[in-house]
């Protein structure tokens, strides 16, 4: 999943949103204080920030394996213009 899928299936126009995460968890736990909210609403807000945290992690998980897939890559391609005649080198058979 990517940054804007995720973002995508989040996003709700019918609600605002705020600056930054935090402010939006300390909004949260004051709407749930000032109507006496049950614990099991920052159960269930708490779940969802944790999945979101979870999603997060594996596109970033993936982007940091592409990066390094492209590193690796890069360096054989470096490789090939340092020695261009090992690829065709001959190679020994043993019997």
């Amino acid at each position: 999943m990517t940054h804007e899928e995720l973002i995508k299936n989040l996003r709700n126009g019918y609600f605002s949103d705020r600056p930054t995460i935090q402010e939006a968890y300390d909004y949260a736990l004051k709407i749930s204080a000032a109507t006496r909210a049950s614990p099991h609403v920052l159960t269930a807000v708490q779940v969802v920030v944790n999945t979101i945290c979870n999603e997060l992690e594996k596109i970033e998980n993936e982007k940091n394996a592409l990066a390094q897939e492209k590193r690796e890559l890069d360096a054989l391609d470096a490789m090939d213009r340092m020695f261009p005649s090992v690829k065709n080198f001959p190679t020994i058979r043993s019997n």
